[in-house]
């Protein structure tokens, strides 16, 4: 996440840069394009660790990626219809061009911000400790596959002792 995040960062940064020379607008102010560039970012973090999150979880890719994608036009969806005093990505987002602009609300856009935080944390909590139980059994799979192989490998061995003692002592 910290490669996606960083890479986000650089480019944006770039292009904040290019657009502060090129279109010479008053309009544009470095504060909000930082703000604006923040909140992108909190919303770029909980995609990815979700996905991963839910990769982490699924055995097969495409139920992965379906699962993410609908979960997150759903949850998007639901949160869109929430009264307009809670804080929303929807709204974050269609109000980015205002605060590129300086005029943003920085108390609502920090409990958005602290909020997809907030569940991306729980996300990856979730998703390392259901992927180290995943890791866990498979590890003890293995284990006792060789367990099984070592018990047959052994038995193998006492009875050809055990012929080879028979028979010599015949």
């Amino acid at each position: 996440m910290a490669i996606v995040l960083g890479t986000f960062f650089l480019k944006a940064g770039l292009a904040l840069i290019c657009a502060n020379f090129m279109l010479h607008s008053e309009e544009l102010k470095l504060s909000g394009s930082v703000v604006a560039m923040i909140t992108v970012a909190s919303f770029l973090a909980f995609v990815v660790t979700f996905g991963v999150s839910v990769s982490a979880a699924s055995t097969n890719t495409l139920v992965s990626i379906v699962v993410v994608w609908m979960t997150l036009y759903g949850g998007g969806f639901i949160v869109s219809q929430l009264p307009g005093a809670l804080p929303s990505p929807e709204r974050a987002l269609q109000n980015l061009p205002n605060v590129l602009k300086g005029f943003y609300d920085w108390n609502m856009l920090s409990r958005l911000i602290g909020t997809t935080v907030g569940i991306s944390a729980i996300t990856a909590l979730f998703g390392m400790f259901y992927f180290s139980r995943r890791d866990v059994d498979r590890q003890f799979k293995r284990l006792m596959n060789s367990v099984e192989a070592s018990r047959g490998t052994a038995r193998a061995l006492c009875e050809f002792q055990s012929q080879r003692l028979h028979g010599s002592h015949l």
